[in-house]
């Protein structure tokens, strides 16, 4: 009898899961029979939830964000154009006039944050403001900037809450998702294997085609992880053998 090799979808990674079913999927279409129609579209449909799923915490937090981060760049951009306004702060204070100088530096030198990723802009705007407050205190409120300074921080420091918030909550949302459909969609496929399993070995072709296929793909897949695990295996020996070189040669200056 013609049986589906066994593959450990519990140690595989979330997308390499994924992978596999994706090839698997491309070979239902030998189950010709109706006895496995039904069975059949529940995987094509968990499939697609699980692929779904995997997609999710990005997309979300993405949506999220968006609008915290467009009010942030305008916010931004109002700021950058009154800090370099202060080129012609009429001042004869020689700390105010430092202080509008340096202000206007911060911002020239900092890049246009229209096309650089939010998490990025984040730490731009943090050390712009942080450079910032660190100039004299009175200076700022006499050239009129610290208002608008602190509009600044305010966008920045609620975005990078938010964020973090969101994520945090997603990526435990995510957790449980993923595991589910993953779960559910291995079950289905063992019950497709199954039937396929069943039926190759009362003759049937077509199930025979299926199940020769899926050990293909299992069988290249497995290679693949076997792999990658040898070669993390090799990784982490050759950083223990540097460590104890290390603490050898530690010990022998130490002793001489």
């Amino acid at each position: 009898m013609n049986k589906i090799k066994r593959i450990n979808f519990h140690s595989m990674r979330n997308e390499e899961v994924r992978a596999i079913h994706y090839e698997c999927l491309k070979y239902t279409k030998y189950l010709s029979s109706d006895i496995f129609s039904n069975n059949v579209a529940a995987y094509e449909n968990v499939f697609q939830k699980y692929s779904d799923a995997l997609k999710l915490n990005a997309t979300e937090n993405f949506e999220t964000t968006k609008d915290l981060d467009i009010k942030r760049t305008d916010i931004y951009v109002a700021c950058r154009r009154i800090a370099l306004g202060l080129q012609q702060f009429p001042s004869q204070d020689p700390v105010i006039q430092n202080t509008t100088a340096n202000i206007v530096e911060f911002f020239s030198k900092a890049p246009t944050i229209h096309k650089i990723a939010q998490n990025q802009t984040s730490g731009i705007i943090k050390g712009i403001v942080e450079s910032c407050y660190a100039l004299d205190s009175n200076a700022l409120e006499a050239c009129g900037f610290k208002v608008y300074l602190d509009q600044l921080k305010e966008a920045n420091e609620r975005f990078i809450e938010v964020s973090a918030e969101r994520a945090a909550a997603l990526g435990n949302r995510e957790t449980e998702l993923v595991k589910h459909t993953r779960d559910e969609l291995n079950e289905i496929f063992d019950r497709v294997c199954s039937g396929a399993e069943g039926l190759g070995a009362s003759g049937n072709e077509d199930c025979l085609n299926f199940v020769n296929n899926i050990n293909g793909i299992i069988e290249r897949f497995s290679s693949v992880y076997k792999l990658r695990q040898t070669l993390k295996q090799n990784a982490k020996e050759k950083t223990e053998v540097k460590s104890e070189n290390k603490t050898v040669v530690a010990s022998a200056v130490k002793a001489a």
